[in-house]
């Protein structure tokens, strides 16, 4: 049976495969005279421009999952989120924000922690994820806790530290990191600080990485890139500013910088991971000079903790390659523990068990190990997701 002579006009080949690539593949595959190498390649073709016009005018995305294998497709519009983003922004400013407006609108069962300088720090004022200041409540009504407010923010993977009854973050809007401050009370935006930065990463996404610290009254921000920036909390304007990255000839890893910032003994602790001696660096947090920097290590995406192990206050660092305990006047390495996992990637936190143990773990099938501190470091490796036995 000899196809329609429309489906064997070239003219029409192209703009079908144009406009819409799977009726242009089907079309393709009616011609006759056409050899099968030639409509295979034709096919990868519209194809490859079916995923492309997908990316282009409808925003398609495609980012790994947590395997790093299997891809996860969805469509985002940054645009249209900026626009509904600053819309809200604009509305917010349209009347200002009065005290007793606040009063009336902040509900009476909110607790007073939240107006205090408690969950200053990324996971915690320890690091840990431990919350002990008060009972957490926990008779949830069946229909779940009814939401307070609800507003659009920046993208990034930054969580929120709260004090004095702000929480504050960092977010990706447009061309700009920006650090934010919001009224906990009522979610209305206090102030908005940023530079110019757009970290874009395909399997991970987009955005800042790290939490911003609280300390005394000032705000330490890092972007992606490795600006690190020093803000009045109550205004957001800026003390100091450093990038971490071009200050320690060091390059960006894969991901993005995403330790938070630690502050200790009125030092920044912060891990460039430049060569040298310039992987960990302390500057000074009320002026941004720098104090010291120490080691060569290629680093990771975890936060430097303050820890107490064997007696000793240290500092715990995880790298790219090892887990190690340094002194906290000038970076030294009390011990250490290899830990290298596949593609550099070291993220998840250490867990302090106990007087001188540090529990490790990280994916990509690579397992956990429970280490103890000290120049006889030991560890007992086990399979993912296995048990511990000591």
């Amino acid at each position: 049976m000899r196809a329609n002579s429309w489906s064997q006009s070239p003219l029409i080949l192209f703009l079908t495969g144009a406009l819409l690539p799977p009726a242009g593949i089907v079309l393709l595959w009616l011609r006759t005279g056409t050899g099968i190498f030639k409509k295979i390649l034709g096919s990868l073709l519209m194809t490859a421009w079916c995923f492309a016009a997908l990316v282009m005018f409808f925003g398609l995305r495609a980012e790994m999952d947590g395997s790093g294998i299997r891809p996860m497709f969805r469509f985002h519009r940054p645009e249209a989120h900026y626009v509904r983003l600053e819309r809200s922004r604009s509305e917010q400013k349209v009347e200002p924000v009065l005290e007793t407006k606040v009063e009336k609108v902040t509900p009476p069962d909110i607790p007073p922690t939240v107006k205090n300088a408690y969950w200053t720090d990324f996971r915690g004022p320890q690091r840990d994820g431990r919350y002990d200041e008060m009972p957490v409540r926990t008779d949830w009504p069946a229909a779940g806790l009814k939401p307070l407010w609800r507003q659009p923010i920046g993208g990034g993977y930054a969580s929120f530290v709260v004090a004095n009854g702000r929480a504050f973050t960092i977010e990706q809007r447009r061309q700009q990191e920006v650090v934010t401050a919001y009224d906990i009370a009522t979610g209305r935006e206090l102030w908005a600080h940023g530079w110019d930065a757009n970290f874009q990463e395909s399997m991970g996404g987009d955005g800042p990485r790290a939490c911003p610290t609280w300390h005394n009254g000032r705000l330490y921000a890092l972007g992606a890139a490795g600006e690190l920036r020093c803000l009045d909390a109550e205004t957001g304007k800026r003390v100091w500013s450093r990038n971490i990255l071009s200050d320690n000839d060091a390059q960006n890893i894969h991901w993005g910088m995403a330790a938070a910032p630690l502050i200790v003994d009125d030092r920044v602790i912060v891990l460039p991971g430049g060569a040298a001696g310039k992987s960990v660096v302390a500057y000074d947090a009320r002026t941004g000079e720098p104090v010291w920097k120490a080691l060569d290590d290629k680093q990771s995406y975890t936060s430097p903790m303050l820890v107490k192990l064997a007696g000793k206050r240290q500092l715990l660092v995880v790298s790219a390659g090892r887990l190690m305990g340094l002194t906290v006047e000038n970076g030294s390495v009390l011990w250490q523990f290899p830990w290298t996992t596949e593609y550099d990637i070291n993220a998840a936190q250490p867990i302090v068990i106990g007087d001188n143990r540090v529990f490790i773990s990280a994916g990509y099938g690579h397992g956990s190990a429970w280490s103890r501190s000290g120049p006889r470091a030991m560890a007992f490796k086990c399979s993912p997701c296995g048990p511990i036995t000591v």
